[in-house]
């Protein structure tokens, strides 16, 4: 039975250009890698307390990973995982006309390699920059608080990123954004501005390209076997040992996609799948040290300790105890971690209180 084309369907016209949902489908397919490779990560520290430094590293970790899965789709099949994972392939726009016997240049793989890895890790990283100092909620008090011990210089730098990353997030998201409206409308045929840079549109793999595709990768495999048996003992087998790899973990990768939908399927349908039964409830948690705070507690519970003054805009950091939200929210920030008992805490980890009338 022969395979099925897209291109073979619509015709000559728009037989090449991907529909809407086949690009938001491949742009969304590693999103869901991120928060699955954390948690499994997770999970191995738990059962291995030893290995905790490498969730410090956790996203180096995963786009290393993925700079050498995405440089070798990149090599042989002119698109990343999600795209070729769509039956869509990278094209030069200058180059259109041949694109069945030339694939993308190296400074064409190099730049896709760099907007595929790269730039969604300086991201993520500036992402989680922002929300560790206190993002989204940065009113006058906050920007004027500071430690006495941190430089002036820092405080300033600190102002200034938390006042101005907002605006590069919007630009950066609003281009996104425009780029697929104009798309959608047929204005564009780059679907992302990263594209756009490269001069690279994607287009669904017809079956000539496939053909040529297959006809290669058989081409460079056979000159590969040709060169590793003219190789030293050591040297074949870490090329054997590196070309494997490659290979099923691809194939690993796919696999664990499936599985992250699944159990995402599963838990949503828990409830459904499994009878109704008597939730425990577990005890209460051992309470905190507090002789190790660097805030001593008042008398009065109604008092909040930074301050000393009547509770306000109550608020509860990660070991339970109530403060006022400005005053919580600037300790942690700065120092991070609660004031009463020295626990490591995030501003992530504050819960506001709200009191009945």
């Amino acid at each position: 039975m022969g395979t099925l084309f897209l291109t073979s369907v619509y015709g000559d016209q728009g037989a090449h250009r991907p529909s809407f949902f086949e690009l938001i489908g491949q742009d969304r397919l590693l999103l869901s890698l991120r928060p699955a490779f954390k948690y499994v990560l997770n999970l191995i520290v738990s059962q291995h307390p030893k290995l905790w430094p490498a969730m410090k590293f956790s996203d180096e970790l995963l786009y290393s990973a993925l700079f050498f899965i995405e440089r070798s789709y990149l090599k042989n099949h002119n698109a990343s995982f999600g795209e070729n994972f769509y039956g869509l392939h990278r094209v030069e726009v200058q180059h259109a006309a041949d694109q069945v016997t030339r694939g993308l240049s190296r400074r064409s793989r190099y730049l896709s390699l760099l907007f595929l890895v790269l730039v969604p890790y300086i991201k993520a990283k500036l992402d989680q920059l922002y929300s560790d100092l206190g993002g989204g909620v940065v009113n006058s008090w906050q920007a004027s608080t500071s430690s006495p011990t941190s430089p002036p210089w820092k405080a300033r730098l600190r102002a200034i990123f938390l006042k101005t990353y907002p605006f590069l997030h919007a630009s950066y998201e609003g281009s996104f954004f425009l780029f697929q409206l104009l798309y959608l409308f047929n204005r564009t045929r780059y679907y992302t501005p990263l594209l756009a840079a490269q001069g690279v549109e994607l287009q669904r793999v017809s079956q000539e390209v496939s053909e040529f595709q297959t006809q290669l990768l058989a081409k460079r495999d056979q000159e590969w076997r040709e060169h590793l048996n003219q190789s030293f003992f050591l040297k074949r087998w870490l090329s054997l040992f590196v070309n494997h790899s490659m290979q099923y973990g691809s194939q690993a990768l796919y696999m664990s996609i499936f599985g992250v939908k699944f159990l995402e399927w599963w838990y949503s349908n828990e409830s459904l799948l499994k009878p109704l039964r008597e939730v425990v409830v577990p005890p209460p948690p051992p309470v905190p040290d507090t002789r190790q705070g660097s805030v001593n507690l008042p008398q009065d519970r109604t008092l909040c300790p930074i301050c000393q003054k009547k509770r306000t805009n109550a608020a509860a950091s990660a070991s339970g105890y109530v403060f006022c939200y400005p005053c919580l929210f600037a300790y942690v920030t700065e120092h991070r971690r609660c004031p009463v008992t020295d626990i490591p805490t995030s501003t992530a980890q504050i819960r506001k209180l709200y009191d009945r009338p």
